[in-house]
């Protein structure tokens, strides 16, 4: 059987079961690429979404910076703050996980974008994006969020803007108290066999 190389990181066999995931090593070998068996996962953040995103926000889109292989956009909105959101079924005390790629355009005339917790998750607060490093890709992520009610929600949030635009991308929640590699849908439980 055949492998297909994702652009996301992810290696799949020719009938689209998974194999395993890759990515650049930081430590020890800085720019080796390294794979990985993880344990079994499934992303949360799918279709359908909530909030005020209609006609402001352009989902599942090409990016435009040409790092990830799809993105969603936030598009101006000058006099107000917007956001779109999942709403996750819980049961109290259960830990998730929620992580982003956030990337602000260098002209972007905002205040903030950042990932937030609601509801049930409101513990979380606000992870933000650091605007002082305009026109970056930076990694958000929130760990150990444990559900407080039966019902939460996970936001893409950015404040009140005028020009630029705002990215998020392999956006990922998960039921588990920390993050795993990306996933599109879900992944199986790993196995090496040697």
């Amino acid at each position: 059987m055949a492998l297909i190389k994702e652009p996301y990181g992810l290696v799949r066999n020719t009938d689209g079961t998974l194999c395993t995931t890759y990515r650049d090593d930081d430590v020890p070998f800085r720019g080796v690429r390294s794979f990985a068996v993880e344990e079994a996962t499934t992303n949360l953040f799918q279709p359908p979404f909530g909030g005020g995103w209609t006609g402001l926000w352009n989902l599942f889109i090409t990016d435009p910076t040409g790092r990830f292989s799809k993105v969603h956009k936030a598009n101006p909105r000058p006099n107000a703050p917007n956001y779109f959101y999942k709403d996750i079924t819980t049961t109290v005390g259960t830990a998730f996980s929620f992580q982003a790629w956030c990337y602000v355009s260098p002209d972007y005339d905002g205040a903030s974008a950042y990932l937030r917790g609601e509801r049930s998750f409101s513990s979380m607060g606000n992870i933000y994006y650091n605007l002082s490093k305009k026109g970056t890709w930076q990694f958000l992520k929130a760990e150990n969020i444990v559900a407080t009610t039966t019902s939460g929600q996970f936001l893409l949030y950015h404040s009140a803007f005028s020009q630029g635009y705002v990215l998020f991308a392999n956006v990922q929640i998960e039921q588990k108290p920390f993050c795993t590699s990306y996933v599109e849908e879900s992944r199986s439980k790993g196995r090496l066999v040697i």
